[in-house]
């Protein structure tokens, strides 16, 4: 077997679902610094300037990139996140992924959130969203670290977690 890792997803389409250049790389080079769990970069393969910033900062250095190849990209990614012990998400496509593999999710919502209609379901999860209409680069990237460690704890130590 090898190394445990989850996969943290640095990309969403809407604006306001967004994590900044600076939040996705902090989160991604604290992530990296646990020897214990390997951190697995995704994103959308079209982004020019993610793959840029992915290819460019330090704070990425230490991470898995996940790139798909060949025909079923879709498929591929059902597979990674089946195998990882958790994924970080904006609210994107990832976090239903994550739910229908019954992968523990940590979720970062920006405005509008439907509590009812789009969280993770059956599934071990936490989310963080930002008051009113703020964007989800609203939220600054040390409390989003916090928050995700405390979910990574809740996670190893096999305790439930609903917040």
């Amino acid at each position: 077997m090898g190394t445990p890792y989850l996969v943290f997803n640095i990309s969403a389409f809407e604006s306001n679902r967004t994590l900044s250049q600076e939040q996705a790389s902090r989160i991604a080079f604290t992530l990296s610094r646990n020897p214990s769990i390997r951190t697995v970069i995704v994103f959308d393969p079209s982004d020019k300037a993610l793959a840029q910033l992915v290819e460019t900062r330090q704070e990425f250095r230490s991470c898995s990139v996940f790139r798909t190849f060949g025909k079923r990209p879709l498929i591929q990614l059902a597979s990674l996140i089946a195998g990882a012990m958790v994924v970080i998400t904006p609210d994107t496509s990832i976090i239903h992924f994550a739910s229908a593999m019954k992968t523990p999710t940590f979720g970062i919502y920006g405005e509008a959130y439907k509590t009812v209609e789009w969280a993770p379901y059956r599934v071990q999860h936490r989310i963080m969203k930002t008051e009113g209409d703020l964007p989800a680069s609203s939220l600054s990237a040390e409390d989003i670290e916090n928050q995700i460690a405390l979910f990574l704890k809740t996670v190893l130590s096999g305790e439930r977690d609903r917040a």
